[in-house]
């Protein structure tokens, strides 16, 4: 039923921003965190997006089967050699087993919502498939402080909400709207007219009021971001800087994301991770 998966290919061809920070750790680490990423993502794409792996399958019978045979890896042996090895990056880096079923959870929330009332209910999408994926990262990365740890929640709370913003487009067209209906509300904006050409300039200002929540975010991660050693949260500050660069970007075409799809180009990229590097390094103990 589940195809088995390379894990360094599987993370390179998924084209992260992740993937390159992650090659700068050593191996160990850098290995761990890329089981973990590949866990995550492969997830998500057995539900969203099955066409990578020309298989076959029900999206929500592959989630039931994901959780039987995590628990199975988890009490001695799964018949997945991946899952295997999951568990025992868990263990050796103390991961909460909870973490992968909480993700596993928000990503059968898209089998079964389409729609968001409130933030409150956007929150709990947002922490359970992003903040999670940074609540394993950091136990890899060497921190488990409290600090830390609302670091990697919040942190994944504003890189959700930047995802959201950007992919608005093609959400609505898979009749997805993440943005919530109280906030569509508030700036008169419906279903029927969500992607009205006329209608631009509320959505501009729908869209900037987003985008200032999604800042608060990043400016609330940043107050429990500990100088300290920073350089061993350097793939998490690296896609930090990516995806906040990234929101300003989408903060400057306004309605256009509509239309067409924002995003960094490599050498952006690139530029952000070397500038970032070079900043931990020097603020690092």
């Amino acid at each position: 039923m589940i195809p088995e998966i390379a894990i360094n290919d599987y993370v390179r061809k998924a084209g992260s921003s992740f993937y390159y920070p992650m090659l700068l750790l050593p191996r160990e680490k850098r290995d761990a965190l890329m089981t973990v990423y590949a866990f995550c993502r492969y997830t998500d794409d057995m539900v969203d997006n099955a066409a990578v792996f020309h298989h076959a399958y029900n999206p929500g019978e592959f989630l039931q089967h994901w959780r039987i045979e995590l628990k199975s890896a988890i009490q001695g042996h799964s018949k997945y050699p991946f899952l295997n090895k999951l568990i025992q990056v868990a263990r050796k880096f103390s991961i909460p087993f909870e973490l992968f079923f909480e993700l596993i959870s928000g990503v059968e929330l898209d089998l079964k919502k389409n729609r968001y009332a409130t933030f409150t209910e956007l929150y709990d999408y947002c922490y359970k498939v992003a903040s999670t994926v940074g609540l394993m990262c950091i136990r890899i990365m060497g921190k488990r402080s409290e600090p830390a740890q609302a670091y990697a929640v919040h942190l994944g709370i504003a890189m959700q909400l930047t995802n959201i913003v950007r992919d608005v487009a093609s959400d609505y067209q898979r009749n997805r709207i993440y943005l919530p209906t109280e906030d569509l509300s508030a700036f008169g904006i419906s279903e029927i007219n969500f992607n009205d050409r006329s209608n631009q300039d509320a959505f501009r200002d729908l869209i900037g009021d987003q985008c200032r929540r999604a800042r608060e975010y990043y400016a609330s991660a940043n107050q429990f971001y500990k100088r300290d050693q920073s350089y061993l949260l350097f793939p998490a500050r690296a896609m930090q800087n990516i995806y906040f660069r990234l929101l300003q970007k989408i903060e400057t075409t306004g309605h256009e994301i509509l239309y067409r799809k924002i995003h960094l180009s490599f050498p952006e990229k690139f530029s952000i991770l070397f500038n970032t590097w070079m900043e931990e390094r020097r603020h690092g103990g």
